[in-house]
């Protein structure tokens, strides 16, 4: 009989209970080699990892600038969330530095969209917050709530993609109802155009009371509505941004938000302003500026077509002599009256007086009378000396070929570089290339 069967059952479970525990044991000393080998990794990193042997304050640092500004994807392979996935040492100073986690673009479609966000939450800790919310059809008004009150006062830049079917006109009810007070800049856009009626912007800025900017982009405001008789007052907002430039100068039926929102508000904080389409009166235009009075030193503009302004763009810029940096922006159907028009206004001396950075914006194979931009420069910068830069840069897919056959001649080349001799910064050409 074998030495098995001899042995009792007590006995075979003794000695199972003894082999289970010289298992437990030799777990535990594999688990604490585990260890060991884990941190004489780490060492040997920080000797080799120029990263490890910074300060954690230096190592944040760095991975601040390995991110983007604006809020960014919770994507595995774009930092902050791809910091998680190197190593222990990455993963811990990642963790460690809140301001990683202070922005994020939710793609609602995306698997536990609100798990992420609360990840992103409580790693930020109590900084503020910039949301951006995309793919919005996929949600409805109290679902919008629910993410807003995560923030607890916290949310200081939002930007809302809208769509349908939250491209209706509860939308802005919804961020109304949210008495986003703390909010601070905030961005609306939409693949197609929407408006709203003057009463709900009213409403919108109300219940924003520190925002300093507002961006819309193809979000405008319902034409044919019976405004206030008293324009609606913010006194905070400092940024105004009406439509998309770019967009503009490259699809001439693009149609954007447009500057008859200054129509029914007033200003009086407002520094910089944007207006694609310049959809305004005259009076209504100049209205705005004498009820607002405000600091206003830069100012970006598609210029308006010829026909539509009778006494031309001189008028409109009587009541911003305050202005410091002017961009205009000439598209397809408005380039050659235009540029003559904005000439002429640059050559009258008491307009304008404190303009020191003057860009236009256009298409290839359109080009002022560079003559006639010469004078006004010379007159300009000699005048009162106050014109530093000037920039003449030409937007679009076309080649630095098509551009050559008609830029600027000899003369005006010699011209532009004597006022450059002079201290001025000239730009005239593409983005990145230089003729003069």
């Amino acid at each position: 009989m074998s030495e098995s069967q001899t042995l009792s059952v007590a006995q075979l479970q003794a000695h199972i209970d003894n082999l289970s525990s010289a298992i437990g044991a030799q777990k535990q000393i594999l688990r604490g080699l585990e260890e060991q080998q884990s941190q004489a990794r780490r060492r040997l990193n920080s000797v080799l990892d120029p990263i490890a042997r910074l300060p954690l304050e230096l190592q944040s640092e760095i991975f601040m600038h390995c991110t983007s500004a604006t809020p960014t994807a919770s994507s595995l392979s774009e930092p902050p969330a791809l910091f998680l996935h190197i190593c222990h040492l990455w993963r811990d100073v990642a963790l460690s530095t809140p301001r990683l986690w202070t922005g994020l673009c939710m793609d609602l479609n995306s698997s536990e969209p609100l798990q992420i966000l609360d990840a992103w939450v409580q790693r930020s800790h109590n900084l503020p917050f910039s949301l951006w919310l995309q793919a919005l059809s996929t949600l409805n008004h109290g679902d919008l709530s629910s993410i807003t009150s995560r923030f607890q006062q916290r949310l200081r830049e939002l930007t809302v993609e809208l769509c349908p079917p939250l491209s209706d006109e509860t939308t802005l009810d919804w961020l109304v109802h949210e008495r986003l007070s703390f909010l601070e800049a905030l961005t609306l856009t939409s693949d197609v155009k929407l408006s709203y009626a003057p009463k709900q912007w009213a409403k919108l800025l109300e219940a924003t009371p520190a925002l300093t900017s507002l961006s819309l982009e193809n979000v405008t405001w319902h034409w044919r509505t019976t405004l206030f008789d008293t324009p609606f007052r913010h006194t905070s907002l400092r940024e105004l941004y009406l439509g998309n430039i770019q967009k503009y100068i490259l699809d001439s039926d693009f149609y954007d938000s447009s500057a008859a929102f200054l129509s029914f508000i007033t200003l009086p904080a407002l520094k910089t302003l944007r207006l694609t389409e310049f959809c305004i009166s005259q009076e209504d235009f100049i209205s705005f500026f004498q009820r607002s009075s405000p600091p206003l030193t830069s100012l970006t503009m598609v210029a308006p077509e010829p026909d539509s302004l009778p006494q031309g763009i001189l008028p409109y810029f009587v009541p911003i002599e305050g202005l410091e940096n002017l961009e205009y922006v000439v598209g397809f159907l408005n380039s050659r009256d235009s540029l003559v028009d904005l000439l002429f206004a640059l050559s009258i001396a008491p307009i304008l007086p404190n303009l020191r950075t003057l860009t236009i914006s256009m298409v290839p194979g359109t080009h002022p009378d560079y003559a006639e931009l010469m004078a006004v420069l010379k007159l300009r910068r000699r005048s009162n000396q106050r014109l530093v830069s000037f920039q003449l840069v030409f937007v679009g897919s076309f080649g630095c070929a098509e551009f050559q056959e008609d830029g600027p001649d000899e003369e005006a080349v010699l011209g532009l570089r004597e006022l450059a001799e002079e201290g001025m910064d000239i730009h005239v050409g593409f983005r990145g290339r230089n003729l003069i």
